[in-house]
Formats: C-alpha cells, sequence, structure tokens
C-alpha cells in the first residue's frame, strides 16, 4: 500500500491493556530503545462489537496479500498473524473477548532520510482536543477508540500483514494507572 494510499479507520470502543501512549514502550531490547520505543496499546473488545471492523482489517490484509504477492512476481507467500487475535486471561484461559494492537514508532528515519518525532493526538470523548502534556498516565480498563491507519509489508521471516498504526486517541473513559501506592503499601514503615 502506497503510503498516500493507506486507509484510515478508528476503531470501535474498546478495554485498554498495557496502554503506552504518554510513555514509549522502550521494549525488550535495543532496537526499539534505539529507535526512541513505541506508543502502544492493545485494546480489548467483544466479538459482537466489533465484527465490521474485523471484516474491513480483513479486506485489506487480504488486499496487501495480493499486493505483496504482485511486488514478489510470487503467487503465494507466508501470511504474518492479523493484528488481533482472540484474547487470554494471565492464565491462559480464553477470555471471550478479541484482542487488536496497535502502535506508533515514536522516533525514526524516514525512507528519505528525514528524522521525526512523534507522538499520538489525544481527544475526550466530546471530540475536543487534549494537550498531550494533559493526558493522564492511561492504564487497563480505560475506554478508549483509536484513529489509525492500515500499514501493509512484506518481511521475509515473518510474511505479509498489516500493523495498525496509531494517529490519534479519543478517551472515554479513565482508569489511571496503578505507580505503586506509598510505603504502606509495601509494607514499609518509619
Amino acid at each position: 500500500m502506497a503510503y498516500a494510499q493507506k486507509p484510515q479507520l478508528t476503531s470501535p470502543a474498546g478495554n485498554a491493556l498495557y496502554p503506552s501512549l504518554t510513555v514509549p514502550d522502550m521494549g525488550p531490547n535495543d532496537a526499539w530503545r534505539g529507535s526512541g520505543g513505541k506508543y502502544n496499546v492493545k485494546l480489548l473488545m467483544d466479538p459482537a462489537d466489533c465484527k465490521e471492523f474485523i471484516a474491513e482489517i480483513d479486506r485489506l490484509y487480504d488486499e496487501n496479500y495480493e499486493e505483496q504477492c504482485k511486488k514478489a512476481n510470487k503467487k503465494t507467500l507466508k501470511k504474518a498473524n492479523k493484528p488481533y487475535s482472540d484474547h487470554t486471561d494471565k492464565d491462559g484461559n480464553p477470555s471471550g473477548m478479541i484482542q487488536f494492537t496497535f502502535s506508533m514508532k515514536a522516533k525514526g528515519t524516514t525512507k528519505t532520510g528525514e528524522q521525526f518525532d512523534r507522538k499520538p493526538k489525544f481527544f475526550g470523548p466530546d471530540g475536543g482536543t487534549i494537550p498531550f502534556e494533559e493526558v493522564p498516565l492511561l492504564g487497563n480498563g480505560s475506554v478508549l477508540k483509536v484513529s489509525h491507519f492500515i500499514d501493509g509489508w512484506n518481511v521475509s521471516s515473518s510474511g505479509a500483514g498489516v500493523s495498525l498504526r496509531i494517529r490519534g486517541v479519543q478517551i472515554l473513559k479513565v482508569i489511571e494507572r496503578d505507580t505503586g501506592g506509598n510505603a504502606a503499601d509495601h509494607g514499609f514503615s518509619s
């Protein structure tokens, strides 16, 4: 998918899981740290609430797969995982929810050599802009919608796939992240 033609979508409302939207996630290895990290969030949705959203992602996934096969001049290519999956709880049991993964590189260099430094845009329930500096530290269970574009790609190790790249976030309900409590919460006393 050519950059100018990347489809832009808005997700249905979902419950945030491990949101890292105001501070980039530096990830498990130096590759992310060297790039300035990624803003990311997983959204959990009831399958009944996201059927049309899944159908549109699947359509664009298939469209990208065909385009990548043509580019590579091959009839078939390896297929990467889709940017959603059945969610499992911490014990590995199915939760009955669908998990969508959204991300955005915080810093990097374009193919033309230009440096970029970016952050998601934030909006309140009424659609009004929230300045980045005023966005609370969002925690699990916050209810969000994510404006994103579909980024199609093909990598030999993973296959042809699509990613959901964050553009903006509408915050519908805030659950602030627990930052650890006070000394007494940790069993410390004077």
